[in-house]
């Protein structure tokens, strides 16, 4: 935001904001998503997850879910152009 208002192009601070929002929130959900689906999974005791499973135990149980590697990382970011949309301004 900062760099945006020293750029001299005359914004409004709304429109700043807007646009600092908006690149903050990609990196946001990178790290976030992940750790809401797992805190989603267990609070419905969705297929695999148990009361008391341990948060360590339910991201191994994400992550080991598909075929391969990837199959389980992408477990993680389910929802993930969702969140996007729904948190930008």
């Amino acid at each position: 935001k900062t760099a945006l208002r020293g750029s001299g192009l005359g914004l409004p601070k709304w429109v700043l904001t807007s646009l600092a929002v908006g690149a903050a929130l990609p990196p946001y959900w990178a790290i976030r998503n992940p750790s809401e689906v797992v805190k989603t999974r267990l609070q419905v005791g969705a297929e695999g997850y148990y009361e008391n499973m341990s948060t360590a135990d339910a991201f191994q149980l994400a992550l080991s879910s598909g075929n391969s590697t990837f199959d389980g990382v992408s477990e993680l970011y389910q929802g993930f152009s969702e969140n996007i949309l729904y948190g930008f301004p």
